[in-house]
């Protein structure tokens, strides 16, 4: 019986899917179809795009964005400008590596494309900008010289051409970007915009996070200052040693049960 109960063990584990998560338990292949056919909006956006990835977590909001490949998460990132980042690995939207059998291999990871935006009312002189913040590593991994994150802009004739790209770097700070997109050929109905990680396999490495996504008219490239008032970070637990009890249990220890200062 102990044999039989350990294959079956062995077995379930082996069929489980798991992206980076602490949150509730749920089930994930649910999520990601769900996820998908919201996904499959066909109305373009109008400006200005904005994204702080505050409102959702584990996945994309799918009003914005076409897939959901990334981590949406608060806990990767080390000082992000506001809580939530969309975080680059080397796992796919199952939890699973891009590729499991050559660990070494260089491979091109997470996506993060957006919805098409509605740019064809637009010319150069609108000035548009597209900013964002990125961080290499955070308390995942860092990623090497040959890793690199990658900004592409879609083209009238469905192809991407690359705009920006950083190698693999070691640092604990966030980066502004800012990108003109003013160019007539980007100046179209169905404009997209798509983030991509190069990673070099080795489980999940490679980390990149990206926050604080910005794309509106009359910016220029020193357009760099944020006038918000934002969490950046998860508020403390109250307790103690726990970060949930029932009430009556609270209430019949009170003192010992409050976080002191």
């Amino acid at each position: 019986k102990f044999f039989l109960s350990l294959i079956a063990t062995l077995l379930f584990v082996s069929s489980i899917y798991a992206q980076e998560s602490v949150g509730a338990f749920y089930r994930i292949n649910d999520q990601v179809n769900i996820h998908k056919t919201a996904y499959s909006k066909t109305t373009a956006l109008s400006l200005p795009f904005f994204e702080d990835f505050t409102n959702y977590e584990t996945f994309p909001n799918p009003l914005k964005w076409k897939d959901a490949l990334v981590y949406v998460n608060n806990t990767f990132p080390i000082n992000p400008i506001s809580r939530g980042v969309a975080t680059f690995d080397g796992l796919n939207a199952y939890g699973v590596p891009y590729d499991s059998v050559n660990k070494y291999a260089s491979i091109y990871a997470d996506s993060l494309s957006s919805q098409q935006i509605d740019l064809s009312s637009y010319t150069a002189n609108d000035s548009i900008y597209l900013s964002f913040y990125y961080q290499p590593g955070g308390y995942g991994f860092e990623p090497d010289l040959n890793d690199s994150l990658m900004l592409f802009f879609k083209l009238g004739n469905g192809l991407w051409n690359k705009v920006w790209a950083k190698e693999g770097a070691s640092s604990t700070d966030f980066k502004q970007v800012l990108i003109p997109i003013t160019n007539p050929i980007y100046l179209t109905s169905n404009f997209q915009f798509r983030f991509i990680n190069k990673v070099t396999m080795l489980t999940n490495d490679d980390h990149w996070h990206v926050d604080y996504i910005k794309i509106n008219s009359n910016r220029t490239n020193t357009d760099t200052l944020i006038n918000d008032l934002a969490f950046a970070r998860n508020p403390d637990f109250l307790l103690s040693d726990y970060t949930h009890m029932p009430y009556n249990q609270f209430q019949a220890a009170i003192n010992s049960n409050w976080l002191s200062e």
